[in-house]
């Protein structure tokens, strides 16, 4: 289950910045929309891994103060690849 929730981690935090990637370049450069395309992309991303860590938080019975750390890496840039480095394995 850790294996797979840092892979999920990695997952939404790549799709994440391929978003604000592809905003940057709609908005800023007049570019593509890909927004369209990469908005249900991270979407399913985000839902997969808030789902994993539910699933941690039940199966490895976490404390919510361990848990809500890791929902709430999702909601900052780069914050899976923090989540996926040293939230995950802490004390695993």
């Amino acid at each position: 289950m850790t294996r797979t929730l840092r892979v999920v981690a990695i997952i939404e935090a790549l799709t994440y910045l391929v978003l604000i990637a592809a905003v940057i370049v709609y908005r800023v450069f007049d570019g593509p929309k890909l927004t369209s395309v990469m908005g249900p992309i991270h979407g399913t991303a985000f839902l997969a891994y808030f789902w994993f860590v539910i699933q941690a938080h039940h199966e490895r019975e976490w404390a919510w103060s361990r848990t809500l750390p890791i929902l709430g890496a999702a909601i900052i840039p780069l914050g899976g690849f923090y989540a996926a480095d040293r939230l995950i394995e802490a004390n695993d």
